[in-house]
């Protein structure tokens, strides 16, 4: 699985120009070294900052970087399911399960960032408690280190997405309710351990309360209620969105479930030693029951918090990948409780193995496949040309502010580290104080989707930006602040899409203070 991640990374950095939503974000965050970034915790950008300071503004380490994680993801759940069942047929399977979601075989590899970090802390913290309920070992040091290591993983993860502190929460509390794990677990020596996971999470706390309203505004937005419903409307289309976001997140799953038990069938009747029975390792049966105990009280609290979105805060819009990390054990646990013969085991992982497979063919080569239908996509802009076109009508120490979030990550990887790209309604905006003599607006339509050009309301944060330039002048020289001198040009810019027909346009508002240096 390891070279199968590595492929698709590589792959998808040769296919296309454009990056996706969540990496282009990355790439703009990547520019400046904070303790917060907006709605989302700062770990991964802190990852990508220092993969962008040793290589360079590249997508390529930002995919390989995505590669291992999901590797990680992958190996943590086979190393969870071997310590609990001991046959590592079934770890394998289980590894493989994990995958069968479409938010972790095709969106988690396509613009997921922080919902993958997640997703790989909590694997990983898994990983590390099932290792201490079920490792064969004895040895106190080893005891110890795994205390150590879950207690920093669980640190991370909370630096990775807010939403993990009820993960961590719900299984912990399920393993409380289950006597025979929680005296195996809660030792004095994770408690102790929890010191490390505060030393972890203190920093990004402190900014946290410091700018509660920038980390949570968009969140509580994503969360809140339509003005214009009442009550019970808002009640009947949350629980409808509810219930799509399930079908959408387990509408894979079950497909693929079906084809693998129905080829178990029709194998069965034409080869009967399908249906021999395997000598089960009692031990095993042991260690899944135990652990399994604690998944129906986790899935009734992640229950609980839906009904409390839905009810309580009236949440009107849900997500199925915002389910990933909460959910992504679910397919695991089945099948391996659904499957125990070692040759219905191999059927199911051939099964995955090949829709994995061709995930991954339709993953790499969707922008050659849409221009053979001449669909229009933000896959086909043609990005080296528009970037080049940006650079040429901006002076040193421009602030861009781009339209398109795509495509100002994509601009950054080709400008100049001396411009400063931005997408424009990005929450790192009202964290960051910038003085310049320049800001272009950047914005991009085509003829598949007219975009409107940037609002009076984008103009003025624009000239804000200049503004703070202003006061510099004012307080060092109020003579010279008479005499400001501010232009505005607009060009205007049309390129062919790649592989297809389409036009694109980009507007470019330009405003300049003509009596400044940068």
């Amino acid at each position: 699985m390891a070279f199968y991640f590595l492929l698709v990374a590589i792959g998808r950095y040769l296919s296309s120009e454009i990056v996706e939503w969540d990496d282009a974000e990355q790439l703009l965050h990547s520019q400046f070294l904070l303790f917060g970034y907006g709605p989302q915790p700062p770990l991964y950008d802190w990852i990508a900052n220092v993969l962008m300071r040793i290589n360079g503004f590249s997508i390529l380490p930002l995919l390989l970087l995505k590669a291992m994680l999901l590797f990680a993801i992958f190996f943590s759940v086979y190393r969870s399911f071997f310590y609990i069942t001991k046959r590592p047929d079934l770890a394998i399977l289980a590894a493989y399960a994990t995958f069968m979601p479409a938010q972790l075989a095709w969106e988690a590899q396509r613009t997921l960032t922080h919902t993958v970090l997640a997703t790989t802390c909590i694997a990983m913290t898994f990983a590390l408690i099932t290792g201490i309920l079920f490792s064969d070992s004895s040895s106190k040091k080893k005891a110890t280190l795994r205390n150590v290591f879950l207690a920093i993983t669980i640190g991370l993860g909370l630096l990775s997405k807010y939403s993990t502190g009820l993960i961590f929460f719900f299984l912990f509390f399920a393993i409380y309710l289950e006597p025979s794990l929680r005296r195996k677990l809660f030792t004095r020596a994770f408690f102790y351990s929890l010191c490390i996971t505060f030393l972890i999470v203190i920093p990004h706390g402190i900014w946290f309360l410091d700018h509660f309203n920038v980390a949570t505004d968009a969140t509580l937005n994503k969360l809140s209620r339509p003005i214009q419903e009442s009550m019970i409307q808002s009640w009947i289309n949350a629980l409808i969105n509810l219930v799509r976001s399930f079908i959408g997140f387990f509408a894979l799953p079950l497909f693929l479930g079906a084809v693998i038990f129905t080829t178990i069938r029709v194998y069965s009747r034409f080869m009967p030693s399908l249906n021999s029975i395997d000598k089960t390792n009692l031990e095993s049966r042991l260690g899944y029951s135990a652990v399994s105990k604690t998944f129906l009280p986790y899935i009734l609290q992640f229950a609980v918090l839906c009904l409390i979105l839905v009810f309580g805060i009236g949440t009107a819009e849900f997500k199925d990948r915002w389910f990933t990390p909460f959910l992504f054990l679910v397919m695991p646990f089945s099948m391996v409780a659904l499957l125990q013969r070692e040759k219905h085991i191999r059927i199911a992982i051939k099964t995955i193995q090949f829709a994995l497979l061709l995930c991954a063919i339709l993953f790499v080569f969707r922008p050659y496949l849409i221009g053979i239908f001449n669909k229009p996509s933000y896959l086909n802009l043609p990005v080296e040309s528009l970037a080049s076109k940006i650079q040429l009508v901006f002076r040193e120490g421009a602030v861009v502010l781009v339209n398109d979030n795509r495509l100002a990550g994509s601009a950054r990887l080709r400008l100049p580290k001396r411009v400063t790209v931005l997408y424009a309604d990005a929450p790192i905006n009202k964290l960051i104080e910038l003085e310049t003599c320049q800001v272009g607006l950047v914005t991009l339509s085509d003829n598949y989707l007219r975009k409107d050009y940037f609002s009076d309301e984008l103009l003025s944060k624009a000239r804000g930006i200049i503004r703070a330039h202003y006061l510099t002048v004012v307080q060092s020289d109020p003579v010279l602040a008479h005499s400001l001198d501010v232009s505005l040009e607009t060009i205007a810019i049309q390129e062919n899409a790649r592989y297809t027909t389409d036009k694109i346009y980009l507007t470019i508002n330009i405003i300049t203070d003509n009596t400044c240096r940068n």
